[in-house]
């Protein structure tokens, strides 16, 4: 696993993707402030995080299986635009 990886026990696919949106929208929320290195210049800085969030064992039966499909979810966030959750098996 990703150091940015994290395991939930214990939900099904629907309350995973709550508690994934729930962490995709809190990160979304913060706001950095910065100062432009080139100009000077005061910056707000806004996150995104793309999420993908899978479930032993509705999308994979062993560790490989189920980290292959959060990888393919975590790819189907960024392809459709980031700043966004899929769950694996969704379109």
């Amino acid at each position: 696993m990703r150091s940015s990886s994290f395991c939930c026990r214990g939900l099904d696919p629907a309350a995973l993707t709550t508690v994934a949106e729930r962490i995709r929208a809190t990160i979304a929320a913060v706001t950095v402030d910065a100062t432009d290195r080139r100009t000077g210049e005061h910056a707000v800085i806004t996150l995104t995080a793309s999420i993908g969030a899978a479930v032993f064992p509705d999308h994979g039966g062993n560790l490989t299986d189920l980290l292959l499909a959060v990888d393919g979810a975590v790819y189907r966030a960024k392809d459709s635009g980031r700043d966004r959750t899929v769950t694996a098996g969704s379109q």
